[in-house]
């Protein structure tokens, strides 16, 4: 496990219960082992969403924001995902933005996470084909 990853699972650990609560508000129940398909579906849209405007910024070319969620998609079903998060993870906080707790929150579960980065990489994948710009700001 490298730095970055150490990181996440710290922070996975120090706001789990704020995450837990999180969650269960999105109609995520983790304690009780509890969720829908189309709960997990709606988070992982609008974690996509975060994604997009994260790299829509002014200061980042069309090649490199696609390149950075290319990146993130091709690499969520593989041994890679957890590292994917943090990398996820120290973008945001490289660029001095609130860290993206929505999206990392999943990986307190690993149910959940598997159903959550399977929904993120569909959207993911669904940006080069416009699908955003069809849908109303979820964020």
């Amino acid at each position: 496990m490298n730095l970055m990853e150490s990181k996440i699972q710290k922070i996975l650990q120090e706001n789990r219960a704020e995450f837990i609560d999180s969650l269960r508000l999105s109609g995520i129940d983790v304690n009780r082992g509890g969720w829908s398909a189309d709960a997990v579906d709606q988070n992982a849209q609008a974690g996509a969403l975060s994604l997009i405007q994260f790299v829509s910024q002014e200061n980042i070319s069309d090649r490199c924001r696609d390149t950075f969620l290319r990146t993130i998609a091709g690499n969520l079903d593989g041994e890679e995902r957890t590292f994917v998060m943090a990398w996820i993870y120290a973008a945001y906080e490289w660029a001095g933005r609130f860290p993206p707790y929505a999206i990392i929150q999943h990986m307190i579960d690993p149910m959940i996470f598997s159903e959550y980065y399977i929904s993120l990489q569909k959207y993911l994948y669904m940006y080069p084909q416009g699908y955003f710009m069809r849908t109303t700001n979820i964020v």
